[in-house]
């Protein structure tokens, strides 16, 4: 007879993940790297963002996601561009896929952060136009996107 590694039953309250580093990994520094900038840029953006105590700040809540960006760029303001917006020039390998596939799979966006970029408009732009997300790609057109929501509406 198996074990039951859980119980839950009508008398269960809540259910706890912790997601830290337990059941799945985090680990930054592949993500900054993938972004394509130099040595230097990734330096000051890893002290801006993820190596200070604003991090751990907005990790455990208690403020928006505007004012955890804010920190960020306090933290670095000549960088202000670099910590707001990601941007991705299309290589070749890459032409004819839809912004929407390089949206997932070479930026790592999830379909949520996409799903509510996408309506901002300047939240997604291929060569500094706004462009829908089925648009496909040519190699060395320029992808960027908005990272936050500069203001939630009706909380979505």
């Amino acid at each position: 007879m198996k074990e039951k590694l859980a119980f839950i039953d009508e008398h269960t309250e809540a259910v706890i993940f912790d997601l830290g580093n337990v059941l799945l990994g985090y680990d930054w520094r592949p993500y900054l790297a993938s972004l394509g900038y130099d040595d230097r840029t990734n330096e000051i953006l890893a002290e801006a963002i993820f190596l200070n105590e604003d991090w751990e700040r907005g990790d455990r809540g208690g403020i928006t996601s505007q004012e955890w960006e804010q920190l960020f760029v306090e933290n670095a303001p000549d960088y202000e561009k670099q910590i707001r917006r990601v941007s991705l020039t299309v290589p070749p390998e890459r032409a004819g896929q839809k912004v929407d596939t390089l949206l997932r799979k070479a930026l790592g966006l999830s379909g949520t952060v996409i799903r509510r970029i996408k309506w901002l408009d300047d939240g997604i732009l291929l060569d500094g136009e706004r462009v829908f997300t089925s648009q496909r790609v040519e190699p060395g057109q320029m992808l960027t996107v908005r990272l936050s929501d500069p203001e939630r509406r009706s909380g979505v």
